[in-house]
């Protein structure tokens, strides 16, 4: 069926010359370019007319593929939704391998990854022209979160004598580097009281009740070289929060929660991207001391739980 459908869209050929997307005139190539295109349905080849300035140069216009809406590489767009669907969850090639148990098709590894850097060139214009979610579904509170990660990074090979395996596990080899990811949500109060608190901390009676996060977008950055300059991803990753903060609450009219962990480097990315908006002082500093709170908290009731 798929072979019968492209079979009537024809060979491409529009002529002796033909437009290129940038406005310019280009010439039909004297042969059929042949390019395979892999989908669902199984492989095809797709042979069709091209135009450009001469055999060996960039080709310039391929009407057929216009005209059918098939990408630039050769996998179909709902393979590459299906294959970054399977990599952002784990391994490449485990990505890989799940799609050849489902489909029988089995890509490379090197095309998955080449695939999923393709694909983050349109992250950040993804980013920035997300539309601002309706008030009347958002919540009663504004929850701003960021955490680190280290990420272990394949470093270009030096020449230099073998190290022995059996080095220093406290020294510091500089494999891994560190991502930030950070949440933005609104979400409704959720009032308890103390009785309550304990009693959802042991039987969690109560979870059916507790309000979902709002339109929740998360972002994830790091540290890179941008045309000779350096970008941080910490402080990247604090400029999208303190944008989507202004964006979702322009009138600071909702009470906002800063969620860290107890790393300095974060909290003085809060200090110097978010405290500009006078809500977020009391609610972030009142979480800085939640872990050392909670494990006290968990102290206090093993000793109960001893002396019971």
């Amino acid at each position: 069926m798929l072979t019968a459908f492209v079979a009537t869209a024809g060979d491409g050929n529009c002529g002796d010359t033909a437009t290129a997307p940038d406005g310019r005139m280009q010439k039909r190539l004297p042969e059929p370019h042949t390019r395979p295109y892999r989908s669902i349905f199984g492989d095809l080849q797709l042979t069709r007319y091209v135009y450009g300035t001469r055999e060996g140069q960039k080709i310039a216009c391929v009407p057929l593929d216009a005209r059918l809406g098939v990408p630039a590489g050769e996998y179909s767009y709902v393979l590459e939704d299906w294959l970054q669907r399977f990599a952002v969850k784990g391994a490449f090639a485990e990505a890989a391998q799940s799609l050849h148990a489902l489909l029988g098709l089995k890509p490379s590894v090197r095309s998955v990854e080449d695939m999923n850097r393709t694909l983050a060139e349109f992250a950040a214009t993804f980013i920035d022209h997300r539309p601002t979610p309706p008030a009347a579904e958002e919540g009663a509170l504004v929850v701003l979160t960021g955490d680190g990660k280290g990420v272990v990074m394949r470093r270009p090979p030096v020449e230099a004598p073998r190290q022995s395996p059996h080095q220093n596990p406290k020294a510091k080899t500089g494999r891994k580097q560190m991502a930030c990811v950070g949440a933005c949500y609104t979400i409704d109060r959720f009032v308890r009281t103390p009785d309550q608190v304990i009693d959802e901390l042991q039987r969690q009676q109560r979870a059916k009740d507790r309000p979902r996060p709002c339109h929740k977008h998360v972002w994830a950055e790091m540290t890179c070289v941008v045309e000779g300059e350096t970008c941080n991803g910490r402080v990247t990753l604090f400029d999208h929060l303190a944008e989507e903060w202004a964006r979702r609450d322009p009138a600071q009219r909702k009470t906002a929660i800063c969620l860290f962990d107890g790393e300095r480097a974060l909290w003085d990315a809060w200090n110097s991207s978010l405290t500009t908006r006078s809500a977020s002082w009391t609610a972030s500093t009142c979480w800085s001391t939640c872990g050392t709170r909670r494990r006290a908290f968990s102290r206090r009731r093993a000793r109960r739980r001893r002396t019971s």
